[in-house]
């Protein structure tokens, strides 16, 4: 932990679960994440990790995406909500 200076973070949609999954698959973390980052930036955070989460969306149809500004925004948005108090 105390080596660790950057997270990267994506989302994989459970509509893959059944899939094997490949870099296209990650996009923005929403509710429905197969992943679980979640859990995953509530552990760093509760264990005093206070460096830097990278958001990494590898899935072409989010490169592609004329309206990555917001998606991103949505995305952080959601994560902000989420997290507890």
């Amino acid at each position: 932990f105390d080596k660790t200076g950057l997270v990267h973070i994506s989302g994989v949609s459970d509509y893959y679960r059944k899939s094997e999954l490949t870099d296209d698959y990650r996009t923005i973390i929403e509710n429905n994440d197969l992943i679980e980052n979640m859990k995953q930036i509530e552990k760093f955070l509760n264990i005093g990790y206070n460096e830097f989460f990278s958001f990494e969306p590898f899935s072409e149809e989010f490169i592609n995406n004329v309206d990555k500004f917001n998606l991103t925004q949505k995305m952080f948005d959601f994560i902000l909500s989420n997290l507890p108090k």
